[in-house]
């Protein structure tokens, strides 16, 4: 099985990459890596990988845009 990684911007102002990622991991379900843990250039960004079937991969992105979603709306 393959793995993947992407460096993803966060879309929101005023939040910490590490406090993102925890909110996202807390209230959806989903863990991300802060893009603060790989240096202060990775500030402002999230690192998202996978090594899952599809079908996990599918329920998890599907859960995160829920939560850009929702957050969008607050």
């Amino acid at each position: 099985m393959e793995h993947f990684y992407f460096f993803v911007k966060i879309p929101f102002e005023g939040i910490t990459s590490f406090d993102f990622c925890m909110d996202v991991a807390e209230n959806y379900k989903v863990a991300l890596v802060p893009g603060s843990a790989f240096s202060s250039w990775g500030e402002g960004f999230f690192r998202l990988s996978y090594a899952c079937s599809f079908e996990q991969l599918e329920a998890g992105l599907n859960r995160l845009e829920r939560y850009m979603s929702d957050k969008k709306r607050t």
